[in-house]
């Protein structure tokens, strides 16, 4: 399955499937910035327009519908100071807080990238832990199976530290 909305339309309903090859091999994961992925896939489009013959016309029924989403960010009871409360809190929490700080955190600008690296980095200065997390892919995951390698990645650096000699 193409892993975006535009890539599926493009190529099961439009049948285009170059296109939408095109559109589904635009990682949107190394982007920081809606504004960065929105130009990247218009390139892809007029440059596609502009080598391709006319293009097919929808099926009645089947337009592509632009949705707008609402966020409502809510605070948990669950708060991290150190690896070890990180790890519990990130086995609490919903996957829906979970996604706010992997997916949305990559989006709000000035970060480009998920808010658990950001904070590894200002608030306990684990860049190497933060750089690991920041390097998930976490379109490859399921959410929980998101979390399990986070966890895991927290759990071998508290880990290490506790085989560091005074």
């Amino acid at each position: 399955e193409p892993p975006n909305d535009f890539a599926y339309w493009v190529t099961h309903v439009l049948q285009e499937d170059r296109m939408g090859e095109r559109l589904a091999s635009i990682d949107t994961v190394r982007f920081n910035s809606l504004a960065a992925l929105r130009e990247a896939m218009l390139a892809a489009l007029e440059e596609f327009l502009s080598t391709s013959p006319p293009l097919r016309e929808c099926p009645p029924g089947e337009e592509f519908y632009f949705m707008r989403s609402i966020l409502f960010d809510l605070p948990t009871e669950h708060t991290a100071w150190d690896l070890e409360s990180f790890r519990d809190c990130l086995k609490k929490v919903s996957i829906n807080s979970l996604y706010y700080h992997v997916f949305t955190g990559r989006l709000r600008l000035p970060l480009g990238e998920n808010d658990f690296s950001d904070w590894l980095v200002k608030a306990l200065g684990e860049d190497r832990l933060a750089r690991q997390i920041d390097k998930l892919d976490p379109y490859t995951h399921t959410m929980e199976g998101l979390r399990k390698k986070i966890i895991q990645l927290v759990e071998r650096r508290i880990q290490e530290e506790s085989h560091v000699p005074a």
